[in-house]
């Protein structure tokens, strides 16, 4: 049911997003990947769907749909079906993964958790993720958008706070808003 719902938000976003459908030829930028990158010395992993109707011609918008806390890129992957929707409206979808399975969604928790205890840094994280998915493959940097479930939904709220220079919209499903340990910013 949460999934139908984050489906369902997505979509909406989608329909804001789409422009008018050109006939794309497939190129070989489409296909599933997995990779990685460095950030703060640590290694972090990521997978990617890249649509068939991607043309490196044409800028791609990007959805970063993350994860709940207990899981990984792939699990919401396969739960929300966002790659067959990527091949059908024609933007890349990525799938994150969090340290220890738990994003730093800055809320204020009793429970340990090691994002939030170490503080890791995981909306620069995604900064940089974003910037490394643009020297990859040709999207479209004012039509980038954040899902989460979950914990990857208290997620996907910090970022809209945080990312305003990249992120243009987020949908955030079974989370709530959360009391935050820092200061928002100031609008």
């Amino acid at each position: 049911m949460f999934f139908k719902k984050l489906t369902l938000l997505i979509s909406i976003l989608l329909l804001c997003i789409s422009s008018s459908q050109q006939a794309f030829a497939q190129s070989k930028g489409a296909g599933d990947f997995e990779g990685s990158i460095d950030f703060k010395s640590i290694k972090r992993t990521y997978h990617i769907h890249v649509p068939v109707l991607y043309e490196q011609d044409y800028s791609t918008p990007l959805v970063i749909v993350l994860h709940g806390g207990g899981m990984q890129g792939k699990d919401i992957e396969g739960m929300t079906g966002f790659s067959n929707l990527s091949d059908q409206k024609g933007f890349i979808a990525v799938y994150p993964d969090a340290i220890d399975k738990s994003w730093n969604d800055d809320r204020k928790t009793t429970m340990p958790r090691k994002s939030l205890d170490e503080n890791i840094d995981d909306v620069g994280f995604i900064s940089t993720l974003i910037d490394h998915i643009s020297t990859v493959w040709n999207i479209d940097r004012t039509r980038i958008y954040v899902a989460g479930f979950s914990n990857g939904g208290m997620f996907s709220q910090r970022l809209a706070r945080e990312l305003t220079d990249k992120i243009c919209a987020f949908a955030s499903v079974a989370a709530p808003m959360p009391e935050t340990r820092t200061a928002p910013k100031e609008l």
